[in-house]
């Protein structure tokens, strides 16, 4: 989804958790308080999507005649003015369904398109009129996706042109228009979706062989999952509209993913305008990071909780991982660093709601101090609770550095140079290695210790690896900031650095299972007894969101308190929970320590993080 005012794709910002949502309204349909209920819902399915062709082709007529032709789309392309206009370029319509109707509108052949949009069939040689139409769909080797005009229809769009069958001929090219119907907007949605899957086929096409400590990499096949989950994409798009009327807000144009329904839904307009508002159906940067997060949704797994998101700020791992690598990947597919979103385009007015470099840091010229720098982590395990900080250090892994002119060097005063990469089938089995059922609390930390621990890969030096993720984004190459697995001890102590909201430096994460239902007692002292230093403690659900109180099991968070905190459950179901210490206010650099009862450990046992992996 995208967020005002820096307008960035987010995974899911009020509601989208949910099928369906709902708010109080005034009688005029405006938020407020007050005058009733509107619902606001993903309406559900009236029909169901009309079947693929049967087989293609669908019969071998006698005699035929041989009919060829070429189906392509506009394209509007982008510029650091945003999104362009004049004379619009072409590109094909590439590996799309093709039915062929007769008179009646009873298909009589099935057909697809190749790599250039281009197709050949047989029809029969009757000297009749037939009716060539180019879906929005593929589902072959090289595609499974349709790009539909609503949940509630489920219609896919056809670029349609007609032909009579007195002799093998050929149709020519015929053209979906970026203006008018904007039929070529529905049509380049359906083609960076199959960019994508085909980046992902080609790049894994390989990876046999390659090992993970959760799974082995396969080449990737659109058709189907590792876990027989979701291959299909839909993707949802209409002229003109926005699908956050979907959620009673019109004014504000968004894309996102659907998680529950696994469905995108791709902004095509405002009120129906498509040439001043803002649009995302030529926003391939916005596209493709949708489907990223599909693929995280079905391929890996998300643990994202979700939430406004701007780009620029240190918050929850989860959501940095998940929004981070649709960054990446978007950049990936396209073979550029550069994440771009427009509004409008030339033919009306246009701009850019976010034009931002995954390959600089900084502006030219500026020194590493902050200024003139983007999402720029400070401290060691900064980078892992930053969105484009965790997008940059995916984009270097792949990456080599010869591509940049001064943003690799830049970090650190120049001291960094990022000339070490590894091959994308690398960072795809380590993304695939997040599907485990054995993990939880998924953040790009864990995803670098997954990716390192990978057997027989193409590069294997992992130093470079740990140097490049410490140096260049300042990240932790595994979970010591974040969700840290905990051994049980007979003492240590941690120190208390900051204090604040501040999710990196205010806050110390343990991932705790609790291996049998029964008592869970949590003691915390610190070092000061006058009550200065107010520390808090909390036990949220696996599937927490911060400070949510549905998702925390128990608190201990007065002010003052002396120097302790202490939290009993009793019953507490087994499963996977998280610690939360707080450090809230007062003067830093004191210590506290931790001491965790259960059944496991009756007389109590220090929690000490783990400081190695």
């Amino acid at each position: 989804m995208k967020n005002a005012p820096l307008r960035l794709v987010l995974t899911a910002l009020f509601c989208l958790l949910l099928a369906n949502c709902s708010k109080e309204v005034n009688d005029d349909g405006n938020g407020g308080g007050g005058g009733g209920t509107q619902s606001c819902t993903i309406p559900s399915a009236q029909k169901s999507e009309l079947a693929y062709c049967p087989s293609i082709p669908l019969n071998t007529p006698s005699p035929a005649v041989t009919i060829t032709g070429t189906a392509r789309y506009e394209f509007r392309a982008t510029s650091s003015s945003g999104l362009g206009g004049g004379t619009l370029s072409t590109r094909p319509i590439r590996f799309a369904e093709i039915r062929v109707s007769n008179s009646n509108g009873n298909l009589i052949q099935c057909a697809e398109t190749d790599n250039s949009g281009n197709f050949s069939m047989l029809l029969p040689a009757d000297s009749q009129s037939y009716t060539i139409a180019v879906s929005s769909r593929g589902q072959n080797s090289s595609a499974n996706v349709s790009v539909l005009n609503s949940p509630d229809q489920n219609d896919f769009y056809t670029l349609s042109t007609s032909v009579t069958t007195d002799g093998s001929k050929s149709v020519g090219t015929f053209t979906a228009s970026g203006r008018g119907d904007v039929l070529g907007g529905a049509f380049n949605i359906f083609d960076q979706i199959v960019k994508s899957q085909e980046f992902i086929k080609t790049s894994t096409a390989g990876c046999t062989g390659l090992n993970g400590p959760n799974v082995n990499c396969s080449p990737y096949n659109p058709l189907t999952t590792p876990s027989g989950g979701t291959a299909k994409v839909s993707a949802f798009w209409k002229k003109g509209f926005n699908p956050n009327s979907y959620f009673c807000n019109d004014s504000s144009g968004l894309s996102f993913y659907l998680p529950s329904a696994d469905q995108l839904y791709i902004l095509g307009g405002i009120g129906g305008d498509v040439d001043s508002s803002d649009t995302d159906h030529y926003d391939n940067s916005v596209i493709i990071h949708e489907l990223a997060h599909f693929l995280e949704d079905q391929y890996a797994k998300s643990d994202s909780p979700g939430g406004s998101h701007d780009g620029n700020s240190v918050l929850d791992p989860r959501l940095m991982w998940s929004e981070g690598w649709a960054n990446f990947f978007q950049g990936a597919v396209s073979d550029t660093p550069l994440y771009q979103d427009t509004f409008g385009n030339a033919d009306g007015s246009t701009g850019n709601f976010f034009f931002q470099s995954l390959e600089f840091r900084c502006q030219s010229g500026t020194s590493n101090d902050g200024a003139g720098c983007f999402d720029l982590p400070t401290t060691t395990g900064e980078g892992n609770f930053r969105e484009f900080a965790t997008a940059r250090a995916l984009w270097d892994l792949l990456d080599d550095g010869t591509n940049a002119t001064n943003g690799d060097d830049q970090f650190n005063s120049g001291t960094f140079t990022d000339d070490f990469s590894i091959p994308f089938q690398e960072i795809w089995t380590g993304f695939l290695n997040l599907a485990s059922s054995s993990l939880s609390f998924r953040n790009v930390g864990l995803f670098h210790e997954l990716t390192t621990q990978l057997t027989g890969a193409t590069t294997t030096n992992f130093t470079d690896y740990k140097t490049l993720v410490t140096t260049g984004e300042r990240q932790q190459p595994n979970r010591i900031d974040y969700a840290n697995p905990i051994s049980a001890s007979s003492t240590c102590t941690t120190t208390i650095p900051s204090s604040g909201s501040n999710q990196f430096k205010a806050h110390d994460y343990y991932d705790y299972t609790h291996s049998t239902a029964g008592t869970l007692a949590l003691d915390l002292t610190h070092n000061d007894s006058s009550g200065a230093r107010d520390v808090d403690l909390y036990l949220y659900r696996e599937d927490y969101t911060l400070f949510s109180s549905s998702k925390i099991i128990a608190a201990s968070n007065e002010q003052n308190d002396g120097g302790t905190e202490s939290i009993s459950v009793t019953n507490l179901p087994a499963g996977r929970y998280l610690i939360n210490v707080h450090y809230f206010q007062g003067p830093v650099n004191q210590t506290y320590s931790l001491t965790l009862t259960n059944n496991a450990n009756p007389g109590g046992k220090k929690v000490c993080p783990e400081t190695s992996f």
